[in-house]
């Protein structure tokens, strides 16, 4: 990961969020992710259904995008991620294929929704709290644009500093 740049294979997607956002999305791109498939092949858990649908092994790609719980929250989410089909076998292809379906926007708004249902997954095994599809999405949509907004006014204020400066 360099600067603003999170990098999934070969594509490069330009994220504006902040460094936690992106730290995760690389994290979930290389698969190295602490998933009950990846714990379990490290023998720390037998147990590798998915704790929400109790179908499927819970993998990266499988947590965030597979799983009916996470098509929920993507169904909830912009039209342009309702309609996506994908057949790609790991979150890594999954990314790479939003990042050249959407604008740089659309993408960001991508990272922060996958965190989020990260999240939710956690907050269900540890905690029994179970955030609605609906929910999920207000709240990485308010997150995002006040991070956007926060950003601007950053920017603006840097702008006046400089011009005063020079």
């Amino acid at each position: 990961m360099e600067g603003n740049r999170v990098i999934c294979q070969s594509e490069s997607a330009k994220v504006q969020s902040p460094n936690v956002e992106k730290h995760f999305l690389w994290k979930a791109c290389k698969e190295i992710l602490p998933t009950k498939a990846n714990l379990r092949k490290r023998h720390v858990l037998h147990d590798k259904l998915c704790p929400i649908c109790g179908l499927h092994a819970k993998t990266r790609y499988h947590i965030r995008w597979d799983c009916p719980s996470a098509r929920a929250v993507w169904g909830a989410s912009l039209k342009k991620f309702q309609k996506l089909e994908l057949d790609a076998p790991t979150f890594r292809q999954v990314a790479e294929l939003v990042a050249k379906r959407s604008d740089g926007e659309e993408f960001d708004f991508f990272a922060w929704i996958a965190r989020r249902i990260w999240l939710r997954q956690n907050e269900f095994m540890h905690d029994g709290k179970f955030t609605q599809p609906s929910a999920l999405v207000q709240q990485a949509m308010k997150a995002h644009t006040k991070y956007i907004a926060a950003n601007s006014q950053t920017q603006f204020h840097n702008q006046d500093v400089a011009e005063v400066t020079s």
